[in-house]
């Protein structure tokens, strides 16, 4: 992530970019009520910025504000100890406090302004999150290392951790479980309706499809690494699965009507949802397809039911 130092190291901004599942595989339900999963994820040129700024305080603290581009309050982003940023500011002070040569009681005031859509499944909470640990270990210098902030990562939420790694990585266990897997850039058009759902929902619905072939991670990273041939996104296409498309189905019939929506303009090499929805991604061979299969969306029937659009690459 992209960190600049202002301000004498008291204020910092950093841009959080969203993801997408390229492939997501619901494994089973595990004893601490967690889902076991596998998941290759990429993070994309679409970002929230975080404007952090510290001040010494004798009670420590954090406030925080989200607005979208125009400057106006998003309502639908908790500004309170609820949001992943507050809660990642409460677990480095209690880091902080065991290392008895820090004598800095900062509070913190972070400004998020919020471009990542919510509740589809593009990880913008946890982009956040994992934005502002990384600005933290910054500020904590040797205090904080690297072990630590996946430690603190895998506290906060189970995609927190992936959005540590520069560029793809795939994720096991709840998420927190990271390797980082080299992907040549590709490029997507990303959709999203105006219908949002809720992560937990999602999983809640995920026991009735239990029993399913698994699809295996391994198995598609073996045939990435081995890929040989000069256009891999046409290559790739074939490995783009989620099974919570599934789950969320139940939910919400959109699922099958955007795939299909979607899947059916020319430029489109494939057409997934990304995480536990509601926004889909086209995968496309370039940046002008993906300009394309965005123009074809504004132009179709459901372009009402549509919140936003973009056209990204992988980074």
């Amino acid at each position: 992530m992209r960190i600049d130092v202002l301000e004498d190291g008291s204020f910092y901004r950093v841009w959080a970019p969203a993801k997408i599942n390229l492939f997501f595989e619901v494994l089973g339900k595990r004893p601490d009520g967690y889902h076991e999963i596998e998941t290759l994820v990429a993070p994309i040129s679409l970002y929230d910025r975080l404007d952090c700024r510290f001040f010494k305080s004798d009670e420590p603290g954090i406030t925080l504000e989200c607005v979208d581009e125009t400057g106006r309050r998003r309502l639908d982003v908790p500004c309170d100890d609820s949001n992943l940023v507050a809660k990642a500011y409460h677990v480095w002070r209690e880091e902080m406090k065991k290392n008895f040569f820090y004598d800095k009681p900062l509070s913190a005031h972070v400004k998020i302004f919020k471009k990542i859509p919510t509740k589809a499944g593009l990880g913008g909470g946890s982009s956040d999150a994992a934005a502002f640990l990384l600005v933290l270990k910054r500020l904590g210098g040797v205090c904080i290392c690297r072990d630590w902030l996946c430690e603190a990562a895998g506290r906060l939420g189970s995609d927190v951790a992936l959005f540590l790694e520069e560029g793809a990585s795939a994720g096991r266990g709840r998420g927190e479980r990271v390797e980082s897997f080299k992907l040549p850039e590709l490029w997507a058009t990303i959709v999203k309706p105006s219908f949002g759902l809720s992560t937990s929902e999602v999983y809640r619905q995920c026991s009735t499809i239990v029993g399913r072939p698994r699809r295996s991670l391994d198995d598609v990273l073996r045939a990435l690494r081995g890929y040989e041939g000069s256009c891999f996104a046409e290559f790739f296409s074939r490995y783009v699965f989620n099974r919570l498309e599934e789950a969320a189905s139940l939910l919400w019939d959109g699922v099958d009507s955007w795939k299909s929506t979607l899947g059916a303009i020319p430029e489109t090499l494939v057409a997934q949802m990304s995480g536990s929805g509601t926004a889909f991604f086209a995968l496309c061979t370039c940046e002008e397809t993906a300009k394309r299969v965005a123009t074809a969306v504004r132009a179709s029937g459901l372009w009402n039911s549509v919140e936003d659009v973009f056209v990204v690459r992988t980074l």
